[in-house]
């Protein structure tokens, strides 16, 4: 077990009191079936997608925080996530005899690690996550404009000893560090993307950085990709060998706007002044405002098909919440 006496500013009630939390913890997770999303789907599609089932995850513990990225093994057998208090949430997905998501169980919580080996900081939040081949996963942060690859467990246990290493900023990264993040992340078979969640410039392309995944520590080369006006990127999945999805948000407050697109990488172009092709539309909806925030993507293969992943967090009366759907994809064109 692994000792933390909280000094990144968890839980400053017991902190302040001296208390001392042991590492890993159970998550503590409640689950509560989820209806349809959105509750006009109509014989369980949207779009090209097929409702397969969605829970709400309610956290028992209040420093677990919101959860703000999540990544799902390519079985689909279990889940990692990231909070904004800087812990790694592991868990293990359920699902009932047809199939259908029903929930996750087995939660267990474990501080991050930075490079120095001690727990991340108040001000070191994680903002999204992706796994990577070989074992890896990699994190973007709010507050700093930079990844972090860790090298994971085998069952992902153990994870209070994943040390992770930098990779070099992105181009141009003082001019948006502070007013935009890296996102959206996922890695294709010879490249990882990391998009920012929104244009520098209303109305113009959405920058997106590639990092080879051959040299991870060489500078990234700047991409663009062309999204539908107004909209924000909220995520990537990885999708096959050399295709993304997506996830594509217009924040209102009366409900977000939500559309799912497929992007070959070819569409992410890294030629100046050149206008990228539009990605094709998967499916598109309106978001209840209570869903909560859209925090990431991923997709797995259960069964004989492969399946989308969706998550968003945000907190609920009972302590932070977030809600996982999941869809069924079309077959891939070959």
């Amino acid at each position: 077990m692994v000792r933390s006496a909280l000094a990144f500013g968890l839980a400053l009630g017991l902190a302040a009191c001296g208390a001392e939390i042991e590492w890993p913890r159970p998550a503590g997770i409640a689950t509560e079936p989820m209806a349809p999303f959105p509750e006009e789907i109509e014989g369980g599609a949207l779009g090209e997608l097929v409702w397969r089932g969605g829970a709400f995850l309610t956290f028992d513990h209040a420093e677990t925080g919101p959860v703000t990225g999540f990544a799902v093994s390519d079985d689909g057998a279990r889940l990692l996530a990231v909070t904004a208090s800087g812990l790694w949430l592991s868990a293990a997905l359920d699902y009932d005899a047809d199939g259908a998501l029903t929930g996750a169980s087995d939660g267990w919580l474990t501080p991050m690690a930075g490079e120095d080996g001690l727990p991340l900081t108040a001000g070191q939040m994680p903002e999204a996550l992706a796994l990577l081949p070989g074992g890896r996963a990699v994190a973007s942060f709010a507050t700093e404009p930079m990844l972090r690859v860790y090298a994971l467990p085998p069952d992902w246990s153990g994870l209070a000893e994943a040390r992770p290493q930098s990779l070099p900023a992105p181009p141009g990264a003082d001019r948006w560090a502070g007013t935009t993040t890296l996102r959206a992340l996922a890695a294709t078979d010879d490249a990882l993307w990391a998009g920012l969640e929104r244009a520098l410039v209303d109305g113009q392309s959405h920058p997106v950085f590639r990092y080879g995944l051959d040299d991870l520590d060489r500078e990234p080369g700047g991409h663009t990709l062309r999204l539908q006006a107004g909209y924000g990127l909220a995520a990537f999945a990885a999708w096959g060998a050399d295709e993304l999805i997506a996830v594509e948000r217009f924040a209102s407050r009366n409900g977000d706007r939500i559309r799912l697109t497929v992007v070959p990488a070819s569409a992410i172009r890294p030629e100046p002044g050149r206008l990228p092709s539009r990605p094709r539309l998967l499916a598109q909806t309106a978001q209840p405002a209570g869903l909560g925030t859209i925090r990431g993507a991923a997709v797995a293969r259960t069964g004989d098909r492969e399946r989308l992943f969706v998550l968003s967090s945000g907190q609920a009366a009972s302590g932070p919440r977030a809600a996982l759907m999941s869809f069924e994809l079309p077959a891939r064109e070959e």
